[in-house]
């Protein structure tokens, strides 16, 4: 029996799948943000999961380790136990490695342990705590009201006493601000409405000049911070290799700065400008390695403030006890003596200009020369008077 439709001879085809519907730009853009949605989230879970873990079962410190800054061990740790450090550390066993901010840690330490110049804590996963210290050796020692500062190299104030630290060079003259042990030093900031010498040129912020500019232009300018010239000096005394021999050093008037070498020469260095010459220069004289300095037994005042018009320096040596002399500005009379020479005496002044020129002449005869003016017998100034060697 046929079927209705075969009857007709037709043919039934087999119905088709109907195509997907293509998703539009603002779909795409749907889609996109949702997945970088749930992408954050997890990420943000996965975060918060591992801080908690690391807050309450990672990471948690059980050994401790002091080391010196460059990592070796046994640590120096100068007056101070491997205890006394971990007792101002403050952090027991067990306690987690980043509840605490090391920096933080860094600077309660050198404050309540003064006889450390420098701490540094760091991390060694998963449970080590290193403490590396560097000790701090008393190197100076300064005046102020609270009484007798001894200091380090970095000029951090190690203790505080009434009396004068021994063997120790003193620092005079600075106007401290409120010292404190365990503090690094810290001088009292000129007036702001000063005009403070540029830092290139070496002027002592001390050497306050009255500003003369519109008030606009004097509120730009930031305060000097005078422990720049002061850690400067101090600086170029190590590298001209002076610091061992310096007993004091005055900063009270800048313009008559000076220091003390060996208790016997007082050595006038003026004002800030020109420093590392003046300094160069000093030790040149001073240390006489090639005999046309000053003699080692020799006791007076080396003057090297005075500048030549060419930039060179003049420098004069006025032999005498420098306890008879109480001030620059006497040293500075003699100076001018035996550095200029009696115009009366010819023979005088050529020697000078000889020395103003460079020439190599023998320092006993700029003594002789010297010796024939009427101020000779106080005044001579020792060769060269040029650039010193390097």
């Amino acid at each position: 029996m046929q079927q209705p439709g075969a009857a007709r001879g037709t043919t039934v085809r087999a119905r088709q799948p109907r195509p997907p519907r293509r998703l539009t730009h603002s779909e795409l853009r749907r889609r996109r943000r949702r997945r970088n949605l749930l992408m954050a989230l997890l990420g943000l879970l996965v975060v918060v999961v591992g801080v908690a873990l690391s807050l309450t079962v990672l990471f948690k410190v059980d050994t401790f380790r002091i080391e010196n800054m460059d990592g070796s061990t046994p640590a120096n740790t100068g007056i101070y136990t491997e205890d006394a450090i971990l007792g101002a550390l403050g952090i027991p066993v067990g306690e987690n490695m980043f509840q605490f901010s090391a920096s933080q840690k860094e600077k309660s330490m050198e404050v309540s342990l003064p006889y450390l110049e420098r701490v540094e804590i760091r991390r060694r996963l998963p449970s080590t705590l290193v403490i590396r210290v560097e000790p701090a050796v008393e190197t100076w020692c300064a005046q102020s009201d609270s009484g007798w500062l001894t200091l380090s190299d970095g000029l951090k104030i190690m203790k505080i006493s009434q009396e004068q630290p021994q063997g120790l060079p003193a620092l005079l003259g600075l106007d401290i601000e409120a010292p404190v042990a365990g503090y690094y030093l810290k001088l009292a900031t000129p007036n702001a409405t000063a005009t403070p010498a540029p830092a290139a040129s070496g002027v002592s912020s001390v050497q306050s000049v009255s500003s003369s500019s519109s008030s606009t232009s004097g509120s730009e300018q930031n305060a000097h911070d005078p422990m720049e010239d002061v850690n400067r000096l101090l600086e170029l005394l190590w590298t001209y290799e002076l610091k061992d021999d310096c007993t004091s050093i005055q900063f009270d008037n800048s313009n008559e700065l000076y220091l003390i070498y060996q208790n016997r020469a007082k050595v006038l260095l003026g004002t800030f400008n020109n420093l590392d010459y003046k300094i160069k220069f000093a030790a040149y004289l001073l240390h006489n390695e090639d005999g046309k300095g000053i003699g080692d037994t020799e006791q007076g005042t080396l003057d090297v403030s005075h500048q030549l018009e060419d930039g060179s320096l003049r420098p004069t040596w006025s032999p005498g006890s420098i306890a008879e002399s109480n001030s620059g500005e006497s040293g500075s009379d003699q100076t001018n003596t035996a550095g200029e020479g009696d115009q009366s005496d010819g023979e005088g002044g050529d020697a000078a200009g000889d020395a103003e020129n460079g020439d190599q002449t023998d320092s006993t005869e700029g003594g002789d020369a010297a010796a024939q003016s009427g101020e000779g017998d106080t005044a001579a100034t020792p060769e060269p008077t040029a650039e010193p060697a390097a």
